[in-house]
């Protein structure tokens, strides 16, 4: 049996990767399926989508967090995972990013990497726990 949504969408990225954990559902806008092949092509490590399309009701919960008006309600929207380095210690920069998390330490290079296929300063958030990357 073939699992849900276990579709190759681009060259590094899988449909079930931008599913609402809910219902399974999925929606993309496609420059933001481009722009993201483009910035895993730029950073050379995989990205992790942490959250992609959201439900209404999943956008709702308050454990997710999600704004009335989110971009991920119409997949324009993605998070990635931020990753805290430790330095010495086991986490540290290539432990996360062969997980496909932002190292910490390396978000402002993920930023300028961003800029520079095609996101925005508008679209590129530093959240703390996570980068937020949409499009219009």
């Amino acid at each position: 049996m073939v699992a849900r949504n276990a579709v190759r969408i681009s060259t590094h990225f899988w449909l079930y990767e931008f599913a609402s954990p809910d219902t399974g559902a999925v929606i993309i806008h496609p420059v933001l399926l481009y722009r993201l092949e483009l910035l895993r092509l730029a950073w050379g490590d995989p990205l992790l989508i942490a959250s992609g399309y959201r439900s209404a009701a999943h956008n709702a919960d308050p454990k997710v967090g999600g704004l009335p008006y989110s971009r991920h309600l119409d997949g324009r929207a993605v998070d990635l995972p931020i990753g805290t380095v430790e330095v010495p210690g086991p986490h540290s920069v290539p432990w996360w990013r062969a997980r496909g998390w932002i190292p910490s330490t390396e978000v402002d290079i993920l930023h300028a990497l961003a800029l520079r296929v095609g996101w925005s300063a508008g679209q590129v958030h530093d959240e703390g726990d996570h980068v937020h990357l949409e499009v219009g």
